[in-house]
């Protein structure tokens, strides 16, 4: 199926994005066997640091494992453990370790997406968007220094 895609998408000069989240991709290992086996310039990883975390990954040799140019969106959203079960936190304030994977990427002279990814769909006690994103975006720019 993903063969099949990935050739109208390079009919139509797109790219495709499979996140690290469970299902087909979770961890770097499976992430390049994928593209391995696809073999086309047009798919891409959307590495997602907390799913890399919440799987049991650490996401900076994770994401060290997987060709730069092979990354065409990096994620960002910070979790907590209560109750022995994960919840979506302000970024910044949970238990993901993202500054070193930001830091990396700086080296790296990574210039495609990163992505806040917001979820107060799935924990209503964030903050309204119209503050928490603000300071997600913030976060994120004092980190990768622009």
């Amino acid at each position: 199926v993903c063969k099949t895609i990935c050739r109208l998408a390079e009919d139509r000069n797109i790219f495709i994005g499979v996140e690290t989240h469970g299902g087909l991709v979770w961890n770097s290992m499976q992430c390049n066997r994928l593209l391995r086996e696809v073999d086309s310039p047009y798919l891409k990883i959307v590495y997602d640091v907390a799913n890399i975390y919440r799987n049991g990954g650490d996401p900076l040799k994770e994401i060290k494992n997987i060709e730069i140019e092979n990354i065409i969106a990096v994620q960002f959203h910070d979790l907590k453990k209560i109750n022995n079960k994960y919840t979506t936190v302000l970024l910044g304030k949970g238990i993901v370790p993202f500054k070193n994977v930001i830091e990396y990427l700086r080296k790296k002279g990574y210039e495609k997406y990163v992505v806040d990814e917001y979820e107060r769909w799935w924990n209503p006690k964030l903050p309204d968007p119209k503050i928490g994103l603000p300071y997600e975006l913030n976060l994120l720019k004092t980190y990768f220094k622009v």
